[in-house]
């Protein structure tokens, strides 16, 4: 459990430092760059299924208002929108695949 808790306390140091490079990015109006930062919530993975307690996992499932766990394309459908023509206009935006649980953030 102490390890789990390790690598989310890492996690959302991550989260926190790649909101803070997507802004000074942003602030620092480096035209050649652009910039979005998207949060992943809680997703199907080999690691989640290995290592996260079903306890936590009934606890995402309850408390995320789409009631499930993401799966993966969902959030490769987001990144390939964000990297594709129409997400052209979008700059400097964290943009959370929750699944509504945004308190993550």
């Amino acid at each position: 459990m102490a390890d789990l808790r390790a690598k989310a306390y890492g996690l959302a140091a991550l989260i926190f430092a790649a909101d803070r490079i997507t802004k000074m990015i942003v602030e620092a109006r480096v035209s050649a760059i652009d910039t979005i930062h998207v949060i992943p919530g809680f997703f199907d993975t080999p690691m989640t299924r290995e290592t996260l307690p079903a306890a936590n996992k009934e606890f995402w499932i309850k408390y995320c208002p789409a009631g499930r766990i993401g799966e993966l394309d969902e959030i490769a459908k987001v990144v390939t929108f964000l990297a594709s023509d129409g997400g052209g206009f979008i700059n400097g935006q964290a943009i959370p695949v929750t699944g509504g649980l945004d308190w993550v953030v």
